[in-house]
């Protein structure tokens, strides 16, 4: 969620604002490849269309605040609620919500959007919209001030300043509630404190299994399996029962991520270093310096890991999953402030510039230059991606389509 100044929410054409890069033309590459990104609530999908040209400028927006969730955009000032058409930049819908208060907040999470108070305190307001047509789903009747909602499957995760309470998504009847913090996933939830990970059962609320935490741990649920991790190892339990599956000594991994790549293999990625594991035993399969992304690229398990090279540029290289074989030799493309993946390309932002690198093969599908990029929040759409900005002409939100 990015917070936008009080504002009317406009859309209009902007022209000439961006400049087309030197790389070969799309019709020159070979087709680009259907590639799938995993997400812990859909499993391996493909999000949005890619943006096989080099997108243009096409629109631009003001409003208090943002949400970009699966290239589906919704923008909120006050109580005026817009779900944007991201190659126009019109309104596909736009509600009128009772009660909200000036200034509000938007963010979305588990196919639904919420809309909260936004002041320098908790509010009390919130209100869930269904992004089909902006209708209510749910919207809290008490006083008592709301930390966050959250969606996740059949719960509404809502955050009060001592406990946290789940309610049935379709009902708002609450399940069951928590003094903990509270994390919600498709088959458990997990509750955290200093010292404990546990997992609840998400119907009832009643503890599954507990596992002891040395201090602040990164969680991460992947499939069946969860990965405890704290600095210089982790821990994997199945997910189910809370049964040790295996260790792993991690030296010099700080804070590190897993991502499932098959039945049989997993990820396991830091800024600095990537190691894939037997998913049934932790053995090491291969290792390779940089940051890891995971793509199944026609249906093919990839992993696409880069590393800097030079203040300028950074070197890829697209590794075969299971063996560590390149697959795609070391390539050396520019530079990346921010990078986000999307049906098979890797957006790289680098100052003004924008460039998308293919996970395929590694060559570069577009380059545009646009002054307004310049430190902006990149997220892919459908032809292309929305671009959060916040600079002397103001915080907004443009849209480049191709």
């Amino acid at each position: 969620m990015r917070r936008l100044p009080l504002v009317l929410v406009v859309a209009f054409i902007v022209t000439g604002c961006s400049s087309t890069g030197a790389p070969p033309s799309a019709k020159d590459l070979p087709a680009l490849v259907a590639t799938d990104e995993w997400a812990q609530e859909t499993g391996w999908t493909r999000s949005t269309a890619p943006a096989r040209t080099a997108p243009s400028r096409r629109w631009e927006i003001n409003g208090d605040s943002y949400s970009v969730e699966g290239g589906v955009i919704v923008v909120s000032a006050g109580g005026q609620v817009r779900r944007i058409d991201p190659a126009t930049g019109k309104a596909m819908w736009e509600v009128t919500v009772p009660g909200a208060p000036p200034k509000t907040s938007v963010s979305g999470g588990g196919g639904l959007f919420v809309l909260r108070g936004d002041s320098s305190g908790d509010s009390p307001f919130a209100v869930v919209l269904d992004p089909a047509d902006g209708h209510e789903v749910w919207r809290n009747q008490g006083t008592e001030e709301i930390r966050g909602v959250t969606a996740r499957g059949d719960l509404l995760m809502v955050e009060f300043a001592h406990e946290i309470r789940a309610l049935d998504r379709a009902t708002g009847v609450q399940r069951w509630r928590s003094s903990l913090a509270t994390f919600a996933y498709e088959e458990a939830v997990q509750v955290y404190d200093a010292s404990t990970v546990s997992f609840l059962d998400r119907v009832t609320g009643k503890p599954r299994w507990s596992a002891p935490a040395s201090g602040p741990a990164a969680v991460n649920v992947m499939d069946d399996l969860v990965f405890l991790t704290g600095n210089g190892g982790g821990v994997v339990h199945d997910l189910a029962t809370g049964d040790e599956r295996w260790r792993i000594a991690l030296p010099g991994m700080s804070e590190p991520w897993i991502s499932p790549v098959d039945d049989t293999t997993s990820v396991i990625s830091t800024n600095r270093q990537t190691v894939a594991v037997d998913k049934a035993t932790g053995k090491r399969l291969w290792e390779a310096p940089g940051l890891a992304v995971v793509e199944h690229v026609d249906g093919v398990p990839r992993v696409v890991v880069r590393r800097s090279v030079s203040p300028r540029e950074q070197e890829m290289i697209v590794y075969d999953a299971r063996t560590g074989t390149p697959v795609v030799p070391a390539t050396t493309v520019p530079t990346a402030d921010r990078a986000v993946t999307a049906s098979g390309l890797m957006y790289m932002r680098d100052f003004m510039d924008v460039t998308a690198v293919r996970v395929q093969d590694l060559k570069v599908q577009w380059t545009i230059s646009d002054r307004d990029l310049t430190m902006a929040y990149l997220h892919p759409i459908d032809n292309g991606f929305v671009a959060y900005v916040d600079d002397d002409k103001g915080a907004r939100i443009l849209g480049y389509v191709g």
